[in-house]
């Protein structure tokens, strides 16, 4: 998906070092190695400045599936039904 919407911008990255983790983001930029795409909100509490994306639109659309003849712990369901009235959906259990 970054790859995707840097092309959309114009922009050909040189990587030298790509990683998945949170804190190894943070610490690679504070060090002054380079830039990241940073999906996290704590940018600021991290002591890292985020920019928003503008153009091109940056979005991701997420799912929860869950299979309905396999047991749900109590957790779980508590869990899919904050989901489902966070997100604004109606609950297909009610």
């Amino acid at each position: 998906m970054n790859d995707m919407l840097l092309k959309k911008a114009g922009i050909a990255p040189n990587y030298v070092c790509r990683v998945d983790e949170p804190a190894s983001i943070v610490s690679l930029v504070r060090a002054g190695l380079g830039v990241a795409l940073y999906g996290c909100k704590s940018g600021e509490e991290a002591g890292i400045t985020l920019l928003p994306i503008e153009k091109p639109v940056c979005e991701r659309h997420f799912q929860i599936v869950w299979h309905e003849k396999r047991y749900l712990s109590l957790a779980a369901r508590k869990f899919r039904d904050f989901l489902v009235r966070y997100f604004g959906g109606s609950n297909p259990l009610q």
